[in-house]
């Protein structure tokens, strides 16, 4: 019998900022996906079934944490790349073709990078300037033009 610490785990989670999460989510989504192909390309027909459904479930929970009251357009935009994500993935386990996956990876590539560099600017040190005789806490824009 084994024994999980899930306490950890939970830890991890809650203590992890949001924009990491959603880097996270992206990740599992591309290497369930890239492993889909490796599956396909190996004839394995039962792991193929997994990775999918995996990277349909992660999109399915993306999609459900939209937030369209306060996202708006860019909410809208995602939820219709999630759905058309989720209604195309299936096909790639009835026609056991990887073209959909690899089209899937392209169409969530460019936003998995953007959240990334979110994340990595929302991880990075706030500074303060110190102030001086010449930058006594004056706004930038007034230290700009004085």
């Amino acid at each position: 019998m084994t024994v999980t610490n899930h306490g950890s785990e939970i830890d991890t989670i809650t203590n992890t900022p949001p924009s990491r999460l959603v880097v996270m989510l992206y990740d599992g989504v591309i290497t369930a996906l890239d492993s889909a192909i490796e599956a396909i390309e190996d004839g394995d027909i039962e792991k193929r079934c997994k990775c999918v459904n995996v990277a349909i479930e992660v999109i399915s929970y993306l999609y459900m944490s939209l937030d369209m009251e306060k996202g708006g357009i860019i909410s809208e935009n995602l939820a219709k790349l999630y759905r058309f994500s989720m209604t195309q993935l299936p096909l790639v386990n009835r026609d056991n073709d990887p073209a959909m996956a690899r089209a899937v990876i392209e169409i969530l590539r460019p936003i998995h990078e953007s959240w990334i560099e979110i994340d990595s600017a929302m991880s990075a040190p706030f500074i303060l300037p110190l102030a001086n005789e010449n930058h006594r806490a004056m706004p930038s824009r007034a230290r700009a033009t004085a």
